[in-house]
């Protein structure tokens, strides 16, 4: 007969082992908080910060400013909301890899990527289509100012692919919009982020679209959680062995959907 509160037990002793925690863990019988605890104490071993109720609550701007992150560039608008704009015939982007790897987005969602990712995808829209590769950026520098230079029009109307209408007819459905390109910074490291919100034609860009996306990327960077699953979600316990790997994602899944903060103090 299966008892999951033995079953729990057992994971948890591995990780704790694993570890090396002094502590015994939760004086409680139940299996689900034994859980819990056992995950945190694993991501928090592994660098991880758990945000409190108070921290989560805050909005994405004011916890990205908080970690010294603001948006340092945005491209001026040229768009006219009063008028749809045609798409152009011939797209003066259409062989720039920079400009494909930008748009690898769905719309009314936005990309984020740190200049190192955005060259790497560059290079490899770069490798697998008939593109231009003279002016090719290959340094952080470089991509900053190609971008500076195509931000305008990058604006231009243009299919995105729409990730709901896909579901729904189960075949690849576009929907035309527009691209904003945005760059955030770290304060004390000048770490940088490309954000590229995609925007649809019949109404205007959401007011900070990009911020949460960027929050999210920021998360990963700074192994920050808001919620149990999010350091797994974000790979934290790739590379380890198998035997803990499993331990960890069995005792996650008592519920993977649940808040940190349900459980978090004040």
């Amino acid at each position: 007969m299966y008892e999951p509160l033995v079953h729990v037990r057992e994971l948890a002793e591995q990780v704790r082992t694993y570890i090396g925690a002094d502590d015994p863990g939760p004086d409680t019988d139940d299996h689900v908080e034994i859980a819990f605890y056992w995950v945190e104490r694993y991501c928090e071993w592994k660098g991880y910060t758990y945000y409190s109720i108070a921290q989560i609550a805050k909005p994405t701007i004011t916890k990205l400013a908080e970690r010294g992150w603001l948006c340092r560039w945005r491209v001026p608008s040229i768009i006219d909301s009063n008028r749809r704009a045609p798409i152009p015939k011939e797209d003066p982007l259409a062989y720039d890899p920079v400009a494909r790897a930008a748009r690898r987005i769905c719309i009314d969602d936005t990309l984020v990527k740190t200049p190192e990712e955005l060259l790497e995808a560059a290079e490899q829209e770069a490798r697998h289509g008939d593109l231009d590769t003279a002016d090719l950026p290959t340094s952080k520098e470089e991509l900053h100012e190609h971008l500076k230079k195509i931000a305008p029009a990058l604006q231009g109307r243009y299919k995105f692919l729409d990730e709901w209408k896909w579901r729904e007819l189960g075949r690849e459905w576009c929907r035309p919009g527009y691209l904003r390109t945005e760059y955030w910074e770290k304060a004390d490291t000048r770490q940088g982020l490309w954000a590229f919100p995609a925007f649809g034609v019949r109404r205007r860009e959401k007011v900070n679209q990009s911020a949460w996306r960027v929050w999210e990327k920021v998360k990963i960077l700074e192994k920050v959680a808001e919620m149990l699953s999010d350091p797994l979600v974000h790979g934290v316990h790739r590379g380890e062995a198998r035997e803990l790997r499993e331990a960890v994602e069995t005792l996650s899944i008592a519920d993977m959907s649940s808040r940190r903060c349900d459980r978090a103090k004040e």
